[in-house]
C-alpha cells in the first residue's frame, strides 16, 4: 500500500491506472565510470503512451528519450528521470537520466546466463528476489569500506567508548568482513511471506579457487540426525560434516586470527593447524549440540554430541590438546584479538561406569573494559566447564552448569542403548521446512529463552536496577537449515509469526519492568 501511495504521488495518478500493479517490479544499482553509482528502479506499464498522457508530473521528454518526473503541472524542476525500457519504465535521479540511456544502449550479458539453474528458478518463482555481485562491490567499494570501519572504531576509542582490547576484537571482525568480501563471488536473497510464516533464503558463491570455495563443499551422504534437536533450547542444531572441509575452515579462521597478532604467532599457528587436522580426521561424519539457559553461574548449560572414526586417534589429540594448553598456546591466541581468557584440558580425570572423562575449563577474565567486563561475568560467570567421554563411536560432552552430572546422565543414556526420539519443537521446525531432513545441517534459535541473559547483564552495569524477569510462554522458533557444495552456501531461514508475537510480548514486558525500575530509583539533584 505505502509503495503504491508513494508511486501514485510520484506520477501523479493515485490510481495508477496505467501501471501493472500485479507485475513484476525490479531494480538494480551500477558502478558508473566515476565514483557515482546510479540505482534504477523498473516499473511495469500497460500502455506507454497512455501512461504518459495520464500522469500529470510527466513532462516532455528529451532528444534522447529521457522523460522528466516534475511535482506537478507548471513545475520544471525534475525529481526524477525515466526511459522506456520494453513494457517498463527504468527510474533513476535527475542528474542520471543520460547515463540511464547510455547504459540501456549497451550490450551486455543479462544474469540469466550467469545464474546457476536452482538460482535461476528461484529468481522466477519467489515474490522477492535480489543479486549483490560481491566482487564488483569488493573492486569498487572495498577500500572505503574497509577505511570506514577502521574510523568508526577509531572514533569509538577516541570518545571512551572502547578500549584498546575491544578496537583489536573490533579489528578482528572487520578482517574476517573483508577476507569473506574478496572471497564472495556473488550472493542471493529471496523472501517468501505468507500467512504464518516469513521464509528467506541466502546462497553465496564463492570465488572459484578461493580457500572460501575450498571447504564450502558437498558433505557426506546420510542421515541427519534431528533427533539431536532439543525442546527447551535456546539454540540446537544438528549437523553432516565434511571433514576436510571442516579442517579448511577451521585453518583459515586460524590464519585469520594469527594476522591480528604478532610474529610470535607464527609457530603457535603451526601447531594449531596439525591439531585441528588430527582432531577432523579422527572424527565421524555427523553430530549437534544444544545450548540452554539456566539463569545461574554461567547462565548456560548445554551438550554436545559427535561421532568419532578413531577412538585411539581422538585420545591422542585430547592429550595433545593438553600438552599445547600448558604451554599457554590458548591464552596467546585469544590475547592477539583482545580477550583475556584460557582453556585448559586434563585427559582422564575421572570416570564413572567404566567410562573415562575428561574435564577442560574456559576461563573467562574479560576485554580490559569495566563495563564490558561486568557484562561478561554476569553473563558467563568465570567461565565454561566443559566434561567430555567416548562410548561406542560417540564423543558426548557437556558445559556449563552441571556439566558433572550432564555427563554421567548422557553416559547412563548411551548404555542404556535407549533410541533418542525427535523432540516436538524439532517436529515443528521441520514441518516448516518440507526437505530440511535432507540438508546439512538444521538449527533452532530461541530469541524470546535467549532474552534471559538480559537481566543479569543489566544488573552487573546498572547497579541498584531490578533483573527484568520475563514470563512468556514459548515453544516456537527461529529455524535456519542449509547445505554446502560445489563452492557455494545456501541457508534458508524461517520466521514464525507465533514467534515474533511471543517476541514483542517478551520486549514489551522488559520494558514495562525497566520503567518501573527506573521510577522507583532515588533522585539525586
Amino acid at each position: 500500500m505505502m509503495v503504491k501511495m508513494q508511486l501514485g504521488g510520484l506520477f501523479g495518478d493515485p490510481t495508477l491506472a496505467n501501471v501493472k500493479v500485479d507485475g513484476t517490479f525490479g531494480g538494480f544499482g551500477v558502478k558508473m565510470a566515476d565514483e557515482d553509482v546510479m540505482f534504477a528502479v523498473l516499473v511495469p506499464v500497460a500502455d506507454f503512451d497512455k501512461f504518459v498522457s495520464g500522469n500529470a508530473n510527466i513532462g516532455k521528454p528529451d532528444d534522447k528519450g529521457v522523460y522528466p518526473i516534475t511535482q506537478g503541472q507548471g513545475q520544471t524542476e525534475a525529481s526524477a528521470m525515466f526511459v522506456r525500457a520494453g513494457s517498463y519504465i527504468a527510474i533513476t535521479a535527475p542528474d542520471m537520466g543520460e547515463a540511464l540511456v547510455g547504459l540501456m544502449a549497451k550490450k551486455s550479458s543479462n544474469l540469466a546466463g550467469i545464474l546457476d539453474v536452482p538460482t535461476l528458478t528461484t529468481a522466477t518463482k519467489e515474490p522477492l528476489w535480489a543479486y549483490l555481485n560481491v566482487k564488483q562491490v569488493n573492486t569498487a567499494f572495498g577500500e572505503d569500506i574497509q577505511n570506514g570501519f577502521k574510523e568508526m572504531s577509531e572514533g569509538m576509542a577516541g570518545t571512551g567508548m572502547m578500549n584498546a582490547t575491544s578496537a583489536k576484537a573490533v579489528e578482528m571482525m572487520m578482517q574476517m568482513v573483508h577476507s569473506a568480501m574478496e572471497q564472495s563471488d556473488w550472493l542471493s536473497l529471496s523472501l517468501r511471506p505468507s500467512k504464518d510464516f516469513l521464509t528467506a533464503s541466502l546462497k553465496i558463491q564463492a570465488v572459484a579457487g578461493s580457500d572460501m570455495a575450498g571447504f564450502l563443499t558437498a558433505a557426506p551422504a546420510g542421515r541427519l540426525p534431528v533427533e539431536l534437536i532439543e525442546d527447551g533450547a535456546m539454540m540446537s542444531a544438528a549437523a553432516k560434516f565434511n571433514r576436510d572441509a571442516w579442517a579448511k575452515a577451521n585453518n583459515w579462521m586460524i590464519d585469520l586470527l594469527a594476522a591480528m597478532g604478532d610474529e610470535s604467532l607464527k609457530a603457535d599457528v603451526v601447531k594449531l593447524k596439525a591439531l585441528v587436522n588430527k582432531s577432523t580426521a579422527s572424527m565421524g561424519d555427523t553430530g549437534g549440540f544444544t545450548a540452554k539457559i539456566t539463569g545461574s553461574g554461567s547462565s548456560f548449560t548445554g551438550t554436545m554430541v559427535f561421532d568419532v572414526k578413531d577412538e585411539a586417534a581422538f585420545r591422542q589429540v585430547m592429550k595433545d590438546s593438553a600438552e599445547l594448553a600448558q604451554t599457554g598456546i590458548f591464552k596467546r591466541l585469544y590475547n592477539s584479538f583482545g580477550m583475556k581468557a584460557d582453556f585448559t584440558l586434563k585427559p582422564e580425570a575421572a570416570e564413572y561406569a567404566g567410562v573415562k572423562i575428561d574435564q577442560a575449563r574456559l576461563t573467562m577474565e574479560g576485554m580490559g573494559d569495566e563495563q564490558a567486563d561486568k557484562m561478561i561475568k554476569a553473563m558467563y560467570g568465570d567461565g565454561f566447564d566443559y566434561r567430555f567421554a567416548v562410548i561406542k563411536g560417540k564423543c558426548l560432552a557437556t558445559f556449563g552448569d552441571n556439566s558433572e552430572t550432564g555427563i554421567k546422565a548422557m553416559i547412563d543414556e548411551a548404555k542404556a542403548g535407549k533410541a533418542k526420539t525427535i523432540g516436538s519443537e524439532a517436529k515443528a521446525a521441520m514441518a516448516l521446512l518440507p526437505g530440511a531432513e535432507k540438508m546439512d545441517f538444521v538449527a533452532t534459535y530461541n530469541y524470546v529463552r535467549a532474552l534471559a541473559v538480559a537481566g543479569p547483564a543489566m544488573l552487573a552495569v546498572m547497579p541498584g536496577t531490578a533483573a527484568p524477569k520475563i514470563n512468556v510462554e514459548t515453544k516456537s522458533n527461529l529455524v535456519f537449515a542449509g547445505t554446502t557444495g560445489k563452492g557455494a552456501a545456501m541457508v534458508d531461514i524461517v520466521v514464525p509469526k507465533a514467534h515474533v508475537l511471543e517476541i514483542k510480548t517478551a520486549l514489551e514486558q522488559m520494558m514495562q519492568q525497566m520503567q518501573l525500575g527506573q521510577g522507583n530509583q532515588p533522585q539525586t539533584n
